[in-house]
């Protein structure tokens, strides 16, 4: 019987100190002994507790950061849900759903965003490219009446130059002389 009240004991100081692998091993050897079944059941419950308490802690520090991503927010709800009921779980669970909704949203919204900015951008270089093309049409139209209008003149000009040279001065000498 004292051997069986030492490990009772000893149980319940590895219990006291959190050590609950160490205390349900003691009070299996003891099951009939007192509360052991109790005990053992309290350290169950307790392992449970912290697992849950670990859970809960590392999925709501996976998100805490508002620009989370959508991975870690799914994670985390995954995570919560598997421990529905304990804390705010399931409060979060529809935080998180909210925060992934909102997430996906704005990702839409931004996707949209682009994809109007590229159109527009299109658009802006395809009318600069026409403004080009009728910029270097209404020149070529420029140089062809220029063209027309400058090439008779020319050959008129040269024309009158070359008969008065040729022809009306040394006709006017000639006469002169006569």
């Amino acid at each position: 019987n004292s051997r069986k009240e030492n490990i009772y004991q000893s149980g319940c100081e590895l219990l006291e100190d959190a050590r609950y692998l160490e205390a349900i091993e003691n009070f299996e050897e003891i099951i009939d002994y007192k509360d052991s079944a109790s005990k053992i059941e309290e350290c169950n419950d307790l392992i449970e507790t912290e697992r849950k308490e670990m859970v809960y802690n590392n999925a709501v520090s996976r998100v805490s950061m508002s620009n989370a991503s959508d991975v870690a927010l799914k994670q985390s709800i995954s995570a919560l849900q598997s421990i529905s009921g304990y804390k705010n779980a399931d409060g979060k669970v529809a935080e998180l759903q909210a925060r992934l909704e909102k997430y996906y949203h704005d990702k839409r919204v931004a996707e949209e965003q682009a994809k109007i900015r590229a159109e527009e951008e299109r658009l802006r270089k395809l009318r600069e490219a026409e403004l080009r093309r009728i910029k270097i049409e209404k020149r070529k139209q420029k140089l062809k009446k220029t063209a027309k209008i400058g090439v008779p003149s020319i050959l008129a000009l040269t024309l009158v130059l070359v008969l008065t040279f040729t022809l009306f001065i040394p006709l006017g000498k000639y006469n002169k002389a006569n």
